[in-house]
């Protein structure tokens, strides 16, 4: 062999071992987390949560409790955080009691005006 095969068989298995390890370093982060939307009341407001956040890459499962007025969420933390969850059902027209980080108090983020227009009038 030559030097300059001996060089690009050297090379080739570089760039092999390389790509392998770096593909074992991508860990999923998937997390649950539940949201407090006060006006779900039903499928209805459900569905058009359910539609949004189905989009976005990233989110694993959508489930809702509608006694408690709960969207829970699991998602790849890597992608998404609970705030864009967050502010994505607002901007649907939803208002969403967000959590401090770390904390038990809440803060009301209010629902997009234009959006909550559009909703049903049991999701108002």
């Amino acid at each position: 062999m030559k030097y300059t095969q001996i060089k690009k068989c050297c090379l080739i298995l570089v760039i092999i071992i390389s790509s392998s390890l770096l593909q074992g370093c991508y860990r999923n982060d998937i997390r649950s987390e539940d949201i407090k939307v006060p006006q779900l009341s039903g499928e209805p407001c459900a569905k058009v949560i359910l539609r949004k956040l189905s989009k976005q890459k990233g989110i694993k499962e959508v489930t809702f409790d509608y006694a408690n007025r709960l969207v829970s969420v699991s998602f790849d933390s890597k992608l998404l955080s609970i705030k864009n969850l967050e502010h994505t059902i607002s901007g649907l027209g939803f208002d969403v009691k967000a959590r401090y980080k770390n904390k038990a108090e809440a803060y009301l983020i209010p629902g997009d005006e234009k959006a909550r227009k559009r909703l049903s009038p049991s999701c108002r």
